[in-house]
């Protein structure tokens, strides 16, 4: 998810030994988060870096000895635009393999910290016993992800939006560009899904009604996506009017064909597409259309056979709700049961 990061402000920590904090604020599309830090912790994350994958693209602000930052507002504000254009450094950086790193996602609060410590190697890069360079894999927190469960339901949204405006174009181009856009959107719906999947594999602390919430909305937006892909797949670039018009001009072209091979009968009325085209050319025609309304029946027997699917796939989540909606009712009956209970315990005490 972009994100842009800046620290505006500082704070004095209300302890016995007071110190200065940097207020990182993190702004993405769906909120802005305020994390604080102190000096100390960016020299750490520095040697951190500097050790796993080599010096960052800029030097964090030179140790005082002589002056602190308590009671001092200027060089509070040096340190803290020097920190500031620091993480805006690796921010630009076209290298990524800071900002891309653990330890950096930890410390700005995007991932927990490693639980493993992986081999340094001489070149300073981090690697297993069989050689291959990796980067410990942060556990997804709970805000994480609800965040890219929203960016996936906008995915699947904007893929929608795409085969609406595919049905509306009045050219095969537009038809074309609109579906190419349905596609590539559900493509990126289908990869935060599978994010999504990991992420839920390894989410700790949450109960098993929670879990199980999230499952269901996984479930419920995977086939939402299967279902917009069958029709984005099964449909042809000109879109069912094709299909209608083939029916529309089916007994006409037979006609046609009669005639051209000499079969007897009334000859086609002519179209745009015969009037410059000899008999030869009228026959070739023909048979392409014929072909075309050949594939045309296929599609569509794929779009009924993929709604009758959704169907049954609609029904299927509907009996399963309905029996969640048993669960809560005998949830509430009970609870109901206790709370009478305990008021005739409460009119015997009085």
């Amino acid at each position: 998810m972009p994100y842009t990061l800046a620290i505006p402000t500082t704070t004095i920590s209300a302890s016995d030994k007071p110190y200065t904090l940097y207020n990182i604020t993190i702004h993405t599309p769906l909120r802005t988060q305020t994390i604080q830090k102190r000096y100390s912790d960016f020299v750490e994350l520095n040697n951190a870096l500097t050790s796993a994958i080599g010096a960052p693209p800029a030097n964090i602000p030179a140790k005082s000895w002589f002056s602190r930052t308590i009671n001092n507002p200027q060089f509070t504000e040096q340190r803290r635009k020097g920190l500031e254009d620091y993480l805006k450094a690796i921010e630009a950086a076209p290298d990524p393999k800071w900002r891309n790193h653990g330890l950096y996602k930890s410390f700005l609060g995007m991932a927990p910290p490693p639980t493993t410590e992986p081999k340094l190697h001489k070149s300073g890069t981090q690697q297993d016993e069989d050689n291959n360079t990796f980067e410990a894999k942060p556990t997804m927190s709970s805000q994480q992800w609800l965040d890219l469960h929203s960016q996936l339901k906008q995915y699947i949204q904007e893929s929608r939006m795409c085969l609406t405006r595919r049905d509306q174009a009045s050219t095969a181009t537009q038809q074309h560009e609109a579906s190419a856009q349905a596609k590539k959107w559900l493509v990126k719906a289908h990869t935060m899904i599978l994010r999504l999947e990991e992420g839920l594999k390894g989410m700790k602390g949450h109960g098993d009604g929670e879990l199980r919430r999230r499952r269901d909305l996984l479930t419920r937006a995977r086939k939402e996506r299967e279902a917009l892909e069958g029709v984005c797949s099964a449909w042809t670039v000109n879109g069912s009017r094709d299909v209608a018009s083939g029916y529309k001009n089916s007994s006409s072209s037979a006609a046609g064909n009669a005639s051209t091979n000499g079969h007897g009968g009334a000859p086609a009325k002519e179209t745009e597409r015969t009037r410059e085209l000899d008999n030869q050319g009228v026959l070739q025609l023909q048979q392409q259309v014929m072909q075309e309304q050949d594939m045309d029946v296929e599609d569509l027997t794929k779009v009924v056979r993929r709604m009758k699917e959704m169907g049954v796939a609609i029904n299927e989540e509907l009996v399963e709700q309905s029996q969640l909606l048993g669960m809560v009712d005998e949830d509430v009956d009970r609870v109901a049961g206790k709370i009478d209970v305990a008021k005739k315990r409460i009119r015997k005490i009085n």
